[in-house]
């Protein structure tokens, strides 16, 4: 009963971008996950638990509700922590939106934080290119940029652009757009 509530609210956040509904479908099935674990402590009862959790924290995050996504994020790394090695990709996805969650409430410092250990752990993960990486970049910039730390910010930049031309043969050029001449030797 419980993963049906699941998917029809991964459904409504994904897909028709139902939030409310998403979340109350969410509750219900983590109420009934929560009830399933109390008898049976197993992983898979707590994995449910934490994809739960992390679906509602996207929905929360959607609406502008970032105190209460912030929360469910931390549920998800909580109950993944008991489940997952902590350089897996469930862990890193929950970094990278908890990251972006801190990005939003102004919190940079959090926000640098999760979005490296993201970067981490999708380097160890995908040895090579994949997609998040040139994200994981251009959020860092975006962070260094909001504290100042343009130096920091170019470089990211620099490296994101780097692995999307490597990899998509995609030629951006920033300094006249942004003019990060002057405050960096471009």
């Amino acid at each position: 009963m419980a993963k049906i509530y699941e998917i029809i609210g991964t459904i409504q956040h994904d897909h028709t971008k139902q939030f409310k509904k998403a979340i109350q479908n969410y509750e219900f099935a983590v109420e009934r996950y929560f009830f399933t674990y109390c008898e049976d402590e197993t992983l898979d009862n707590l994995s449910k638990l934490a994809h739960c959790h992390f679906g509602m924290a996207n929905a929360f995050f959607d609406m502008g509700n970032y105190e209460t996504a912030d929360e469910h994020y931390r549920s998800a790394l909580f109950n993944r922590k008991r489940v997952y090695n902590e350089e897996s990709l469930q862990f890193a996805n929950v970094y990278n939106n908890l990251g972006q969650n801190n990005y939003q409430q102004s919190d940079f410092k959090e926000a640098a934080q999760h979005t490296l250990r993201a970067l981490e752990i999708y380097k160890l993960i995908y040895d090579g290119f994949h997609e998040n990486i040139p994200k994981m970049y251009h959020n860092l910039a975006k962070i260094y940029f909001e504290t100042d730390e343009y130096v920091k910010a170019w470089k990211s930049y620099q490296q994101a652009l780097k692995l999307y031309t490597l990899n998509y043969g995609i030629i951006f050029d920033l300094t006249d757009k942004w003019n990060f001449s002057s405050f960096i030797d471009v």
